[in-house]
């Protein structure tokens, strides 16, 4: 059986893996990317596609990449809806991928292309590719989505939620500046539309059945007139997996296959992008493990987030940010911007009959 040694190996080619090996041959190292899909056509992966404000930030190279743009994110319910101001830049991920791939390749990075991991011995760092072929190496990454045998192998426990994504010919609706998030009574999850400049870009996903995906999907593209066409499936991250470890000194699980997903919006890109950084830095010894991934308390605050509004009831919700758009602006920017929204205390009867009491006082002095 043939052998080969790599000081690093990424499993796994896409916004994660690439951004991981290509800091890594940045550090004049060795790394081998081990990625199932050929060089041509390279990752055509069914996905929103969306780049929020944080992650031009962070990767702002990612903007070359741009098919569309939108500026205004439309959330709809039950026929209605409200909108704020939020800019998102639309990218094809067969496109995007396959420049983040030739980033890394530049920096001196190698790829298997076409070849699948057929087995892990993590005790002795061994992987053997298409059953027949062994690579050892010093530090592995596992950045292979949802399906990874790398993180299967760690034992990284992810919940996951099937989605269903497509693309349909909305005529001008394709280069609309209006993204829009649509949600549904009792749905742990929403329906999409993203203008993608020659087509929309629609799925749904969310925590039910696959049945119960297609029902809801039928009928919001029946309301909308559009039929869906390169339809596909998929599994997306639902949860961090809080009670299981991602990484130690010689593996590092990141992106999609470390459940390193927005639990609140199910944005993927920009956390699979800045965890394929971390992880690469951990694998060089520059950032501790214990302090991988530097979000995963803003993550914490974003599934604590999502669990409050459906408690609170997603049509109540609704019709909280209808009554006070600024609720709806420091959700959003919650959600796609990091910011902190504002403590609210709650006001009684009392301190409000005192505010009043204030206010006319102070009206009363004036006059």
């Amino acid at each position: 059986m043939a052998s080969a040694h790599f000081p690093f190996i990424v499993v796994g080619g896409g916004p994660a893996g690439t951004t991981a090996a290509e800091r890594i041959a940045r550090d004049k190292r060795r790394v081998l990317i081990i990625e199932k899909s050929p060089a041509l056509p390279y990752r055509d992966k069914p996905c929103g596609g969306g780049l929020g404000p944080v992650t031009l930030k962070l990767f702002p190279y990612t903007r070359m990449q741009k098919v569309h743009e939108t500026d205004t994110l439309k959330v709809t319910m039950d026929g209605e809806a409200i909108s704020t101001k939020m800019p998102i830049v639309m990218v094809n991920r067969e496109k995007l991928d396959n420049n983040l791939m030739e980033r890394a390749l530049r920096c001196g990075a190698k790829c298997h292309f076409g070849k699948t991991v057929h087995s892990i011995d993590l005790a002795n760092k061994v992987v053997t590719i298409d059953n027949k072929f062994t690579i050892s190496y010093d530090r592995i990454i596992g950045a292979g989505g949802a399906t990874c045998p790398i993180a299967r192998a760690y034992g990284v426990d992810v919940k996951h939620a099937p989605m269903i994504v497509g693309k349909a010919n909305g005529g001008k609706l394709n280069l609309s500046t209006d993204a829009e998030l649509h949600f549904f009574n009792d749905f742990k999850g929403y329906a999409w539309i993203f203008p993608k400049n020659k087509f929309l870009d629609v799925g749904i996903g969310g925590d039910a059945p696959m049945a119960t995906l297609y029902e809801l999907l039928t009928a919001f593209l029946l309301e909308r007139n559009l039929d869906l066409y390169d339809m596909d499936k998929w599994l997306l991250p639902y949860e961090p997996p809080w009670k299981t470890p991602i990484a130690d000194e010689n593996t590092v699980i990141c992106g999609d296959a470390a459940g390193l997903v927005n639990p609140a919006s199910g944005e993927g890109i920009r956390y699979a992008m800045q965890s394929g950084l971390e992880a690469a830095e951990v694998a060089l010894g520059r950032r501790p493990v214990e302090q991988y991934p530097s979000f995963g308390a803003m993550l914490g605050r974003l599934y604590l987030a999502r669990e409050k509004i459906m408690t609170h009831g997603i049509r109540k919700t609704f019709e909280g940010m209808q009554q006070n758009p600024a609720i709806l602006k420091e959700t959003i920017d919650f959600f796609f911007e990091d910011k902190e929204p504002p403590v609210r205390t709650h006001t009684t009867d009392t301190s409000k009959v005192e505010t009043y009491r204030k206010m006319l006082e102070a009206i009363q002095e004036e006059e």
